[in-house]
């Protein structure tokens, strides 16, 4: 990679391993959110921290569905707001009726029922950006969608590498 450049190379879904350190989120809500997703489904234990700011955004939004798929997270303020510590185990899926339309909602969710037993169902009531779900679906994730119900569920198959440009 060039300076400023990240090479990232996947280990395949369920090849993550113990992070060593807390996972630092900085300034990033949709980070938190989405790693608490991806985090919850994972054989581990691992720790989310943040900027001063960050620990003041609301967290419940993905802890509460998260933690009835099965997920055990704790935190400040039961859980509601980082830092959070997550102990992943086997999750379940759900069907879930997101209160607000939310992105990071929505991709948290589906993220964690890729590590789960079942159908996870998310139904959204407005619209809200699908760019996770149209790349996971792009991987060969088993993510489809019928209207304002998007599906997710653990793949049968590896899922396929893309080479993705981040700019900026």
């Amino acid at each position: 990679p060039q300076p400023g450049e990240w090479l990232v190379r996947g280990r395949g879904l369920h090849n993550l391993q113990e992070p060593e350190q807390i996972i630092d989120c900085v300034n990033s809500g949709t980070t938190a959110r989405l790693l608490t997703g991806l985090l919850a489904g994972q054989t581990f234990h691992s720790l989310l921290a943040g900027s001063e700011q960050l620990r003041k955004r609301p967290m419940a939004r993905v802890v509460e569905p998260l933690r009835q798929m099965g997920a055990d997270i704790g935190g400040r303020d039961k859980g509601r707001l980082l830092p959070l510590s997550i102990r992943g185990k086997q999750l379940e899926g759900i069907d879930y009726a997101m209160p607000v339309a939310s992105a990071q909602v929505k991709s948290c969710l589906l993220l964690a029922g890729l590590y789960s037993n079942g159908l996870t169902v998310v139904r959204e009531p407005g619209p809200a950006r699908n760019h996770t779900e149209r790349m996971l679906s792009s991987m060969g994730a088993p993510i489809h969608r019928q209207g304002s119900v998007i599906t997710s569920e653990s793949p049968k198959q590896p899922l396929r590498p893309l080479d993705v440009v981040i700019p900026g």
